[in-house]
């Protein structure tokens, strides 16, 4: 095959599979010209996820490159809390002004605690109020406004203060369902190495539709922000999370 197509690349899906025999074979291709590389490190690279398909039990029991540098993790939380209390402050108006339209529209608390899984413990994250209590639940008009422009989770900016969330990060959740995913998925637990986010990788890199459906390819997207954080990542993200927003009508 290789001297009638002449590859310049090979990619090796199942690693195990390989023989020790064909070792030599591939460095000869490999000092030739031919490069070869890991399915798994492709799929990544093209789709900005971990494929969970390729990851090796070994990755997670013996190495750490699904873990987040200590170093990264710890200068996000130092610039979170610094962003945050930029964003209160120069947000502050429009705060008050969502607040207000939360209140004189419908009954009810302007802010919900919703109980979420953190990095050490649970925690009450914070969100507008976007439905009628009194209704079933139904979307209120501010509500489905604040919605669509991801403007109800604006007094998560009160988590960061607190040290609960970061400004990016994985989509808080639950514990319920992070326990119950937790027993699915046997690498979801690497998402609590870091703080839940107001935005994320997975919220601005999947399609609308597989936010709602695809559990498993979320996750995916957290292991390769997890894997990658940095400050730089975080900049690429809060800018196409900005972009995003106001490109919606």
């Amino acid at each position: 095959v290789i001297e009638e197509h002449h590859p310049d690349w090979i990619v090796v899906g199942k690693r195990e599979e390989i023989p020790p025999w064909w070792v030599d074979e591939f460095l000869e291709l490999r000092f030739g010209g031919i490069r070869a590389q890991k399915a798994s490190s492709l799929y990544e690279n093209i789709f900005g996820r971990v494929s969970a398909r390729e990851l090796l039990p070994e990755e997670l029991i013996f190495g750490d490159s699904l873990e987040p540098s200590p170093v990264w993790v710890n200068l996000q939380s130092a610039y979170s809390l610094v962003l945050a209390i930029v964003a209160l402050v120069v947000a502050l108006p429009l705060l008050l002004a969502i607040a207000l339209a939360v209140k004189i529209t419908s009954r009810g608390p302007i802010l919900l605690r919703v109980r979420s899984a953190g990095l050490h413990a649970p925690f009450d994250c914070y969100r507008f109020r976007c439905v009628h209590e009194q209704e079933g639940g139904r979307v209120t008009p501010i509500g489905r406004f604040l919605r669509r422009l991801r403007l109800d989770g604006l007094p998560q900016l009160v988590n960061v203060l607190r040290g609960d969330m970061s400004l990016v990060g994985p989509r808080a959740v639950r514990p319920e369902f992070a326990d119950r995913l937790g027993a699915l998925i046997p690498f979801y637990g690497q998402r609590h190495l870091v703080r839940p986010g107001l935005t994320g990788w997975a919220q601005v890199s999947a399609a609308v539709d597989m936010e709602a459906s695809d559990a498993l390819g979320l996750v995916e997207y957290d292991l390769h922000y997890i894997r990658n954080l940095s400050p730089a990542l975080d900049l690429l993200i809060l800018l196409s999370a900005f972009r995003s927003a106001f490109s919606r009508k």
